[in-house]
């Protein structure tokens, strides 16, 4: 069912010119502060249920698109990995330069994005997740 779906779409993309599609992946949902807050419990872990859906979506879009590379001619599709590079940012900020990856930098690292954002803190650049 998705390998149909990403072909109907690699057809419509190709008849309006696109020769290359990249098709993004899911991040790991279950570490964004969000799902921290909202499904991680007192101590806002992890949730891993959520990343383990997203690893298998992943896997099916995959194959899926390697299934379809020669379907239609003088195209091209991607798979492009949006999930192990913010996984690994999350588990190790320090590696990339940062502190902090369990909180927004806004507020009190509850749900508060955009508009509402209480307060920012004082050092952004020591976060992953910006308001």
């Amino acid at each position: 069912m998705l390998a149909l779906r990403v072909f109907r779409i690699q057809k419509d993309s190709y008849r309006l010119g696109a020769c290359r599609i990249g098709v993004l992946g899911i991040p790991p949902i279950g570490g964004m502060p969000s799902q921290r807050t909202l499904r991680g419990g007192e101590e806002r872990e992890r949730v891993d249920y959520l990343n383990q859906a997203a690893q298998l979506f992943n896997n099916k879009l995959a194959d899926d698109l390697s299934s379809l590379e020669n379907k239609v001619p003088n195209s091209r599709l991607v798979y492009v990995d949006m999930y192990n590079l913010p996984l690994d940012v999350i588990n190790n900020p320090q590696k990339y330069g940062f502190k902090v990856a369990e909180n927004r930098c806004c507020g009190t690292g509850k749900i508060e994005v955009a508009e509402l954002c209480t307060s920012v803190c004082s050092d952004d650049s020591d976060y992953v997740f910006l308001g």
